[in-house]
């Protein structure tokens, strides 16, 4: 692994995970406001409402911002500018096209499917205002989600992140606070939507034509990967809560989807600050482009290793410190009112704990174009819906959880057994066994303080003490090599990671 590759996507990914800390901070404080200040019904409207944007990102997506991930690194690594505009101007526009059209059939069909889901009335009033915000998000997904990370323009992106979600926070709470409802609180996403827009088309409009199209851009090629991806993305499905969330609206009402939200969606929250995820967006194009310039497998296979090694330095202690404290954590800063969930709340955390070693295996088989291997994983939605069907009617949102997450653990152990043929995938089993260690110090630490925690400070302090030990035995009993040390820290600048 050669070390000027590694600095680019250490430093890369610290400066980005930073941003992605920050605006976080601002989801996830809206998640606490909507909460606490939301009855949980509104609060599994709300969550429809996502799940819905979600059906129209896909229905909209046709495999068009995969395809930006995977061909604008490489149409500029090899200078072929004019075909780069082609694809991403084409691409905006369909995708406009597709977004009017599904907003049309959830308009005029909107009491049919509500029938279906059993929607409630307060859904059915919401779905026009909404349709402004599934226009606009669409566009941002592609524009800025796509195109300006696939050109590695992080540093702006992150920046137009953090000021969009907080906007969008200072909106929500002056919303719920002074009782506006639901209409309101649409409203102020669609504008914070709109803002966004503004800046990723700020830095994206250059790219944008209607003259000179090259529509033979979309080879054979292209179109097999585009459509493949259409299909794969259809199957990560099974790794929100979407699926289940309609299907709980129909078999148990709209208010256990609030419960469940809170069960599954914030595990779900936490892997999406996690490594994995981050390093994810940065990693893919350096990938495709060191792969590109040499086909190189053993510089995949080293850094799979390494991308393995960070995630489970990281996500071990965050799903374990979470999890040992989850009833201080819920009731002082969510709502006690979820408490009589904490065992599914805990057994949501562990489900969603190993998704996060999924994305290290998804950049490898992207960069090598092999995403036959996750279509094939993507297949188990069939088996979340049937296990979700049988389940839920049976036990509830217990039967969504143990569906969805032993959906996850399927598609892990997949991607484990066919990425076999591709590369030599090997796990730091050593690293992973100190890290363990590690944090098995630091969850006793939390047991042993969980009785003694009876506000916001005490949580506080005791989160980051526990946080303080791990790294202290991390210091001690060390997971990473000289080498993988030195070029952290020469990404850094300074020496600081010692672990």
């Amino acid at each position: 692994m050669k070390n000027s590759l590694v600095k680019k996507g250490i430093s890369g990914s610290i400066y980005n995970y930073l941003g992605k800390v920050g605006y976080s901070l601002f989801n996830f404080l809206i998640l606490v406001y909507v909460i606490r200040l939301l009855s949980v019904e509104n609060f599994g409207v709300y969550n429809l409402l996502k799940n819905i944007l979600t059906v129209a990102l896909i229905f909209s997506g046709i495999g068009l911002p995969q395809t930006l991930d995977r061909f604008i690194p490489e149409f500029r690594s090899s200078e072929k500018f004019e075909k780069l505009k082609s694809l991403f101007s084409i691409s905006v526009f369909i995708r406009l096209g597709l977004a009017l059209l599904f907003v049309l059939i959830i308009n005029v069909f909107k009491k049919q499917i509500g029938e279906v889901f059993n929607f409630s009335e307060t859904l059915y009033s919401l779905m026009p205002y909404f349709s402004l915000v599934i226009l606009i998000h669409i566009e941002n997904q592609l524009i800025g989600d796509s195109f300006l990370l696939a050109n590695l323009k992080h540093k702006y992106w992150n920046k137009a992140r953090v000021f969009y979600c907080g906007l969008k926070f200072i909106l929500f709470v002056v919303v719920m606070r002074r009782g506006m409802g639901m209409k309101w609180l649409v409203f102020s996403w669609a504008f914070s939507e709109f803002i966004l827009f503004l800046f990723y088309l700020l830095h994206s409009v250059r790219f944008l034509s209607l003259k000179k199209l090259d529509f033979g851009v979309f080879n054979k090629r292209i179109l097999n990967f585009m459509g493949l991806s259409f299909l794969i993305v259809i199957g990560t499905m099974t790794r929100e809560i979407t699926i289940d969330n309609f299907l709980i609206s129909r078999y148990l009402g709209v208010a256990e989807v609030g419960l469940y939200s809170f069960v599954f969606g914030i595990p779900l929250m936490l892997l999406r600050l996690s490594p994995g995820e981050r390093l994810k967006n940065l990693f893919l194009p350096i990938f495709i482009e060191k792969y590109t310039e040499t086909k190189n497998k053993l510089t995949l296979e080293k850094m799979f290793t390494f991308y393995n090694k960070v995630v489970f330095f990281l996500s071990v202690p965050i799903f374990a410190g979470v999890a040992v404290l989850a009833g201080p954590v819920i009731e002082i800063i969510f709502d006690p009112q979820y408490i009589k969930v904490i065992n599914l709340f805990r057994l949501g955390l562990l489900f969603v704990f190993f998704r996060s070693f999924l994305y290290p295996y998804e950049v490898v088989l992207k960069t090598t174009e092999k995403i036959n291997v996750i279509l094939y994983g993507s297949l188990s939605t069939v088996y979340n819906i049937a296990m979700a069907v049988i389940l839920i009617p049976l036990m509830g949102i217990s039967g969504a959880v143990i569906a969805s997450g032993s959906a996850g653990v399927l598609i892990l152990i997949f991607y484990k057994f066919y990425s076999g043929e591709i590369l030599k995938t090997k796990y730091p089993l050593r690293s992973f066994f100190k890290f363990s260690v590690n944090t098995l110090i630091m969850t006793g630490f939390l047991l042993f303080v969980e009785r003694y925690i009876e506000n916001i400070w005490s949580l506080a302090g005791s989160i980051t003490a526990g946080a303080i030990i791990y790294f202290a035995a991390s210091y001690v009993n060390k997971g990473f090599s000289e080498n993988e040390r030195r070029i952290i820290n020469k990404a850094i600048g300074r020496e600081v990671f010692l672990f």
